[in-house]
């Protein structure tokens, strides 16, 4: 890895409940020329931790699912990379992702962005996603990641659970899923069938995975 933009970036957190999963995030992060810095230990104290975590690495690289084995970590991969997006630190999440997993991951889905499956993890993909991810916090967005303030039609809701939306500004055909505790607690109270509402949508990105829905406006 040479280019000017990652040269701060000597170690990579590696984050996977199970040993062997660990071990196959760090290969890549290896060829990469940079040090994995394994997480082995299980965190309790989240706050603490975060608190801490840019004495620890300089970018990390995690998988979603982290409760699988009982206490590794308090929250799963995508929350946690979004907090380490806050906090200025690169972050690729990794996961073989089927829909439950898509709907817990869009909730955090403005600071993730690079979510990769594991056959498209390798040693090109986690350099290209540590420079788009430092790029951001550059202040240089691309077109898929910018949200716009734009119209929504609510189109169903499943069981109180799931809330289906339509995007006309991105596609007026397709409806995108979402968890209905992914609304503002307000709008959780009064959203039906039919209403329309504004929000802020990043609209330029044609992947629907890759939405991310925030700034409800009713």
């Amino acid at each position: 890895m040479s280019t000017n933009l990652l040269s701060a970036i000597k170690k990579v957190g590696v984050i996977d409940d199970y040993e062997d999963g660990r071990d196959t995030l760090a290969y890549m992060v290896e060829d990469a020329s940079l040090e994995p810095v394994f997480q082995n230990d299980s965190v309790t104290d989240l706050e603490s931790y975060l608190e801490s975590i840019n004495e620890k690495f300089d970018a990390v690289v995690t998988d979603h699912h982290l409760r699988k084995v009982k206490s590794y970590f308090p929250i799963d991969g995508a929350e946690f990379a979004a907090h380490c997006y806050h906090r200025r630190i690169p972050s690729l999440l990794v996961t073989r992702y089927e829909q439950p997993e898509i709907l817990e991951i869009r909730k955090f889905r403005e600071k993730l962005p690079v979510v990769l499956t594991p056959d498209e993890y390798n040693v090109d993909s986690l350099i290209e996603g540590l420079e788009k991810c430092m790029n951001e916090f550059a202040g240089n967005i691309s077109v898929g990641r910018k949200a716009w303030r734009t119209l929504v039609r609510i189109d169903d809701i499943k069981d109180n659970k799931n809330v289906y939306l339509v995007i006309p500004g991105w596609n007026s055909q397709q409806a995108i899923a979402l968890n209905m505790n992914n609304l503002p607690d307000h709008l959780q109270k009064v959203v039906k069938p039919d209403m329309r509402l504004f929000a802020k949508v990043n609209i330029g990105n044609e992947n629907a995975n890759e939405l991310f829905i925030k700034d409800w406006e009713i």
